[in-house]
């Protein structure tokens, strides 16, 4: 949700508003948590309160998995006997909560473990570097490729200003028009299109020389720019912008509203492999036609919505995989390894993403794009071996629900 209202705050106010917001969102989890944790802890109270409480629907939970234990309600002729019977039932369960805690604390991770996570953990550990290297990333950067790629396009080369070391829009400007012209003379560059700025050197009122012959020079924060010289580019600037923003809550939305009935979908169908795979080959189609198909507002849609989709489904299944495939004293430690490949992926990709942008003279399109192709396609061949290898093991992935084997 944060990623959806950021953008919007950000633009209609400020930076520092969409900062705050985030601080008091994130202020919110951590009270959530704590109260959690008191939840927690409030119930593990009750439930050492009323250990002696032996009705079959308290007692049943606290048997051992796979025990055909039953208590059977008996009928006492006496006091004596229904005391006796209920101090052996305590017994009984002081009992199973000894062998519990000594088998807990045997079943230590070894070092050694490691080496026997297998091959499908580590294949599902490479599927979620990629996937969540081509999703995330992409979601930091896709407002500058929205803003390139739809909403604030390069004007032609031939479009130039009628007189170029004249300020183009604002109170600098005098009763004298500057508009901007192809070589035919006709006007351009048109909707959608960066406004052309002024290239070579000029003076203002202030008598402060400056040269934008990068727009990334004009600091639309400050007044000379939003208001005296260049008023048309930035206010087409932050429209665009605004637009952007919207566009890029679409595969948040998507996968918020999906992530639910997709994992519905994922208990009752299983396949978990074959749907990492056909995730990431969503992924490559994605990237392939934003990197590739001209520019559409209206095509747009398309994309941005298989980019949520396969963000909930993927997040559906590989999450679960995991406790499928190692042993279940490793499941902690399996988990830790998953999450720090994750987050290696998330550390490196942006490093290449930025150096990618820089050698690309300041372009997301086509190269960064293909950067996230490249990762898609890998990702598609980490789960064509997914799906391989958990044939081969007896298609654990592919059980239904918490199926067991």
């Amino acid at each position: 949700m944060n990623n959806i209202v950021s953008p919007k705050v950000a633009h209609i106010f400020a930076t520092e508003w969409a900062l705050w917001l985030g601080f008091l969102l994130n202020t919110g989890g951590v009270v959530a948590a704590c109260f959690v944790r008191y939840l927690d802890s409030f119930h593990r109270k009750s439930l050492a309160g009323n250990i002696h409480d032996t009705t079959p629907e308290f007692t049943e939970p606290l048997l051992p998995n796979g025990t055909n234990m039953v208590i059977e309600e008996e009928v006492l002729d006496s006091n004596d006997r229904e005391d006796n019977g209920h101090v052996e039932e305590v017994n009984t369960l002081e009992s199973h909560y000894d062998n519990t805690t000594t088998e807990a604390s045997g079943s230590v991770v070894d070092i050694k473990d490691f080496t026997r996570l297998g091959p499908t953990f580590w294949l599902l550990c490479i599927c979620c570097m990629v996937v969540y290297g081509c999703v995330q990333p992409f979601n930091n950067v896709a407002s500058g490729i929205l803003l390139e790629r739809n909403f604030f396009r390069q004007p032609a080369e031939d479009c130039i200003l009628k007189f170029p070391q004249q300020c183009t829009a604002g109170s600098l400007v005098n009763n004298t028009a500057n508009p901007a012209v192809d070589i035919m003379g006709k006007s351009c560059p048109g909707e959608a299109y960066s406004p052309i700025l002024p290239t070579l050197p000029l003076v203002n009122v202030s008598s402060q020389k400056y040269k934008p012959q990068f727009d990334t020079r004009v600091t639309c924060e400050k007044s000379f720019w939003a208001d005296d010289c260049t008023q048309d580019y930035c206010s087409a600037l932050r429209r665009a912008t605004e637009m952007a923003g919207r566009f890029m809550s679409i595969p948040y939305a998507t996968s918020a509203i999906l992530s639910p009935p997709i994992g519905t979908l994922v208990d009752r169908v299983g396949r978990r492999a074959a749907l990492a795979c056909g995730t990431s080959l969503t992924l490559m189609a994605v990237h392939l036609v934003l990197a590739l198909v001209p520019s559409n507002v209206i095509l747009l849609w398309l994309p941005l919505l298989g980019q949520g989709v396969a963000y909930a489904l993927f997040s559906a299944v590989i999450w679960p995989s995991v406790g499928m495939v190692v042993e279940r004293k490793m499941t902690g430690t399996a988990y830790g390894i998953i999450l720090a490949m994750q987050n290696t992926s998330l550390a490196l990709v942006p490093l290449l993403v930025a150096t990618i942008y820089k050698h690309s003279e300041q372009r997301y399109i086509p190269n960064v794009e293909l950067l996230f192709v490249g990762c898609a396609a890998f990702g598609s061949i980490a789960g064509m071996l997914l799906f391989i290898l958990d044939r081969h093991n007896g298609n654990r992935l592919s059980r239904v629900g918490a199926q067991e084997d």
